[in-house]
């Protein structure tokens, strides 16, 4: 994606390092491939694939074995929680961010981007308002999905609760999107 302005290109990787330079809030939206290798896989998916016994290339296929039980998502929890982050991750977790969106399940993200002092906070459901709009230092992150391992707000469970959190959650969570960040 390209911006013009009078007779030079901008392009979108040098709007993002000026808005960066001049200290801009900024947010990241990462979907639930942001742990898929250069090769285009994704090992804790493939494993729970696996383990559900269902063949599949995507985490929505998950919900192809039937309802799923509380103790899958504390065994993903506990794959998440082994696996080492990519390069390119962990570049993308440096970056200062006002708020993290995600569709990914991942709870280990909020560790991610918990370094530099920096206080992550989950938003497992709902539109709170944030208490410190654009703050850095305590950047939300956005489960759109909710979070593996957190209890009453894991993942859906099934197909239709599935598409019931999108409807429900997508809208409120986007919402908030201007209150954590300015249009480049």
């Amino acid at each position: 994606m390209n911006e013009r302005t009078g007779s030079e290109e901008v392009s979108a990787q040098e709007i993002l390092r000026k808005a960066i330079s001049e200290d801009l809030p900024v947010v990241a939206v990462l979907g639930q491939a942001i742990h898929r290798s250069s090769d285009g896989r994704d090992n804790v998916l493939l494993s729970a694939l696996d383990r559900l016994g269902i063949e599949g290339s995507f985490w929505s296929d998950i919900f192809s074995a039937g309802k799923l039980e509380d103790e899958f998502y504390n065994w993903i929890h506990e794959r998440f929680d082994r696996r080492t982050p990519s390069k390119e991750l962990t570049s993308i977790s440096d970056v200062h961010f006002s708020a993290v969106f995600t569709s990914s399940i991942d709870p280990v993200l909020k560790n991610m981007f918990g370094s530099d002092g920096r206080i992550p906070e989950p938003i497992l459901v709902g539109d709170p308002p944030p208490p410190v709009s654009r703050s850095k230092l305590k950047p939300r992150i956005y489960y759109l999905f909710g979070m593996a391992g957190a209890g009453l707000f894991q993942p859906p469970s099934t197909r239709l609760e599935f598409r019931a959190r999108s409807a429900h959650h997508a809208t409120p969570m986007l919402n908030s999107l201007f209150d954590v960040s300015t249009a480049l």
